[in-house]
């Protein structure tokens, strides 16, 4: 057979192994990561907008309480998220980048994905250059990426456990990581959904980055009580 040929074999056979994937176990974890982190989106954008207008609200605001607790609720959702984004996949399979990865490993051990995406991810995120097994290499990227935020999603975590999840008494309410960081643990955990969602599972990948809705109708609400010169974005 001609090296044409092999070529056309080759493709054909990771389509097939790609298409075993479309509506499995792995699929489905991914897109219940994927409805996480869409949720996460939105919950920063309400943050971030109530957040930079604040004095404005405090000062004009009808509905200054109303978006106050907004506002709050808005942030335990996003330390909610975070934490189950990244949580160890211990007793229980989860939703979490950890557990997608697992079922990867595996479900689908000699998959090989469209190789050029994940390199690329890999790349970007600091991981192993120039492994064959890139399952491995976006494991150690992970971990790496991880371990960088360690201390910060410790502190999500302690939030989450003593205070949000449950009341302990005495906990104290000590101050969370930064919007900045916020925004780059949603980048990774959105990005390594659609590298799985394209190059993995075959599935085009819905964009998580791009769906602002909730931002714009809260700006249009925020003029229509009154704010002037609205900031949309954390300085």
């Amino acid at each position: 057979m001609s090296e044409n040929g092999e070529t056309q074999v080759g493709i054909r056979g990771v389509i097939a192994k790609m298409d075993k994937l479309l509506g499995s176990s792995i699929d489905h974890k991914n897109i219940e990561l994927a409805k996480i982190l869409f949720s996460l989106r939105h919950d920063l954008d309400i943050h971030c907008l109530i957040g930079v207008n604040a004095s404005q609200i405090n000062k004009n605001s009808p509905g200054r309480f109303f978006l106050g607790h907004v506002a709050m609720r808005s942030l335990e959702s996003i330390v909610l998220a975070i934490c189950k984004v990244y949580e160890d996949e211990k007793r229980y399979e989860l939703n979490s980048i950890q557990g997608v990865l697992n079922s990867l490993v595996d479900k689908a051990p000699n998959l090989r994905p469209h190789e050029q995406e994940v390199h690329d991810f890999i790349g970007q995120y600091g991981g192993p250059s120039g492994t064959a097994d890139l399952l491995h290499a976006l494991q150690v990227t992970f971990e790496r990426f991880r371990a960088k935020y360690s201390g910060e999603l410790q502190r999500f975590k302690k939030a989450r456990d003593k205070i949000i999840a449950h009341s302990e008494f005495g906990a104290m309410k000590d101050s969370l990581p930064s919007f900045d960081i916020m925004e780059k643990l949603f980048s990774f955990g959105a990005e390594f959904y659609m590298i799985v969602s394209d190059s993995f599972v075959g599935c085009g990948p819905d964009n998580l980055k791009n769906h602002r809705e909730i931002k714009r109708d809260l700006e249009k609400i925020l003029r229509i009580i009154g704010l002037q010169d609205i900031k949309i974005e954390m300085e």
